[in-house]
């Protein structure tokens, strides 16, 4: 499990704890306002993906240089690390 859906998770289950406790203190009116940020707290969760890093699907076709044999994206003209011209070809 992800730290970010850990953290919803605690955090719902946290607000539910104190939803039960008022209302077994007869506080009714905290409890509903808790309710909706136990429920607001478990939509974000569930909505938040948590992944910051690109797709594998995303990613740009890669191509080796023959100079150098490093991996580097297609749509370059020349190798970023060698500065081989793939237009002088």
């Amino acid at each position: 499990m992800r730290p970010v859906k850990i953290m919803f998770t605690a955090a719902f289950m946290l607000l539910w704890a104190i939803l039960l406790a008022c209302m077994d203190d007869g506080n009714f009116e905290i409890a509903s306002y808790l309710a909706f940020a136990a429920s607001a707290v478990f939509l974000v969760g569930l909505l938040d993906n948590g992944s910051k890093t690109p797709a594998k699907d995303d990613r740009l076709p890669q191509k080796r240089c023959p100079k150098c044999d490093r991996l580097h994206d297609f749509d370059y003209p020349k190798c970023p690390h060698c500065g081989h011209d793939y237009t002088a070809q």
